[in-house]
């Protein structure tokens, strides 16, 4: 919608300056003249979109604003610099041609506003209003091997608590390949909203993008994105397939492990020590507030695909997680591969753990992988102390995200199925609420669950 709005208000403009320049027959010293006031007026409605709030992510609109004020800059030196060297009319075709080529500039500096939506969350459903925290935990104990200056590994987390006095279950969560902390913000102001505090944690360079304690962007490593492409569409990767998966699993464990172990710490001194970097004495009295409310006694684990995986993984490692999810991760750590077979961890798994599923995973659970081998997801959820397992029609590998809500184009090229998000998304919401409520809080029931 504000893509449609903002490229029509600019062809509008452009085709109002060619009619008003063929109507006065003006010659292209005022063409020149005129052509300013144009540009301003793309530029103000370029600048319009970027800070209007009522749109949101307003960002999208970045490059629009810098391509617009390069052509405002061009139209002033053009003039100051031709005006006194140029005379006659200025031709149809010229003008046809200008309006063109500002359109096909507006249009590409408008990709990222096509590309993604306005979309700001969804509506909670709890008593409390949210609030948010971030900061950076700093691992001394690892050394981060995608760098060569030998410096430390760091784990961004980001808070989602209730504005509220008290003690609240805490849920960790992990995004999946590619991901981002944000990936299932709805869901975690659901869960903030309900009295949760909830802490999003990043994977840098395993995440699209995460910033560092530097100020620098971190984005996704080339080979780790290869790599996963690869082993996605069957094809050969550097690596074995399960040495690569158990690589990415080990990092992925000992992130959510420090940072479980950092926040139980913090919690309990009410202090941050050295592990935590935050920018600014806001963000720390932010964080604080989050780690106050944080009830170490009751913890939850949760992702989404392989961050789903290493959800379970930590889980089974410790013993202070009370309940686990999964949205619709293969459970690579229970199964490994030995001389070419499967074996599934000989241990059902300790923690009541819910699994829910895309429609093509919820086959594998009967039918079993493509190659005839058991389903690792149905083995473990059979032999499970306690666990449930949730398959939901018409829906694909990213509906168990926020992404389509985000952006429909990048979810449709990475598993968009026919369900309309913003019902299943919410109702998605609803039992991972009802879940972590029974068995983080004791209240309610399971109903939807089964």
């Amino acid at each position: 919608m504000e893509f449609a709005v903002v490229i029509v208000a600019l062809v509008v403009a452009e085709i109002v300056f060619a009619g008003w320049v063929k109507k006065n027959g003006a010659d292209k010293k005022t063409w020149l003249r005129a052509r300013i006031v144009l540009r301003a007026v793309e530029f103000a409605i370029a600048l319009a979109a970027r800070l209007l709030p009522a749109w949101g992510m307003q960002w999208r609109f970045s490059a629009l604003v810098a391509v617009t004020a390069l052509l405002l800059v061009w139209a002033v030196a053009a003039y100051a610099l031709r005006r006194n060297r140029v005379s006659g009319a200025r031709k149809t075709g010229a003008l046809v041609g200008g309006i063109v080529a500002s359109v096909l500039a507006f249009a590409v500096a408008l990709v990222p506003a096509l590309v993604f939506t306005g979309y700001k969350g969804l509506p909670t459903t709890g008593s409390y209003q949210v609030k948010e925290a971030s900061a950076i935990l700093v691992d001394e104990s690892r050394r981060e091997t995608h760098e060569t200056d030998g410096s430390a590994r760091e784990v961004p987390v980001h808070f989602l608590y209730p504005d509220a006095e008290g003690s609240y279950p805490l849920i960790v969560f992990d995004h999946g390949s590619f991901g981002y902390w944000e990936s299932n913000y709805s869901t975690y102001a659901e869960l903030a909203s309900n009295g949760y505090v909830v802490a999003s944690i990043e994977n840098p360079y395993y995440a699209l993008f995460t910033h560092d304690t530097a100020g620098q962007l971190i984005t996704v490593d080339p080979q780790f994105m290869q790599d996963a492409v690869s082993l996605q569409n069957g094809e050969a990767a550097s690596k074995p397939e399960d040495e690569l998966e158990q690589e990415w699993m080990s990092v992925r464990d000992a992130d959510m492990n420090f940072a479980i172990d950092t926040i139980e710490a913090a919690s309990a001194s009410g202090e941050l020590d050295d592990a935590w970097y935050v920018a600014t004495d806001a963000d720390r009295a932010a964080v604080l507030r989050a780690l106050g409310m944080v009830d170490a006694s009751k913890i939850g684990t949760m992702g989404h695909s392989i961050g789903g995986a290493a959800a379970m993984d930590v889980a089974r490692q410790r013993d202070d997680i009370d309940a686990v999810i999964d949205l619709d991760g293969t459970m690579l750590g229970e199964v490994q591969m030995q001389g070419g077979t499967q074996v599934f961890a000989s241990d059902p798994f300790p923690v009541p753990l819910l699994a829910l599923n895309n429609e093509r995973h919820g086959r594998q659970y009967t039918e079993g992988n493509p190659d005839g081998t058991e389903y690792v997801n149905q083995y473990v959820v059979e032999h499970a102390a306690d666990a449930r397992s949730l398959t939901y029609a018409g829906t694909e590998h990213m509906d168990f995200t926020d992404l389509p809500l985000l952006s429909p184009v990048l979810a449709s090229m990475l598993g968009k199925g026919s369900v309309d998000s913003r019902e299943f998304i919410p109702q998605m919401n609803r039992v991972v609420l009802s879940f972590f409520d029974y068995y983080l809080k004791g209240v309610g029931d399971l109903d939807q669950l089964e």
